[in-house]
């Protein structure tokens, strides 16, 4: 009878370490798949800040507005290649 009570504990302390697993298991999928979404729009933004900085570059404004508007698409690529390398670090950590 005790040889059976022993494996009964033994069998309910695996069904409770493999929930515990499983459970783990849910909140690192749940944690990656947020961390996906949040690179899909780091991605996205990056794109949005590239094409700004392009369409200032392209079309230049009038002059008394043109040395703020550079000054900002200057800020905007250096943003741009931090958030690259960003989402490049957060890639690789996958």
């Amino acid at each position: 009878m005790e040889d059976g009570s022993k494996l009964d504990r033994l069998l309910a302390l695996t069904l409770e370490s493999a929930q515990r697993d499983q459970d783990i298991i849910e909140a690192v999928e749940a944690q990656t798949g947020a961390m996906t979404k949040w690179q899909e729009a780091l991605l996205t933004l990056i794109e949005e800040m590239k094409a700004l900085s392009a369409a200032v570059s392209a079309e230049p404004p009038p002059s008394d507005i043109a040395a703020e508007l550079r000054r900002i698409a200057d800020g905007l690529a250096q943003n741009t290649a931090v958030l690259a390398d960003v989402a490049k670090l957060m890639a690789a950590r996958k």
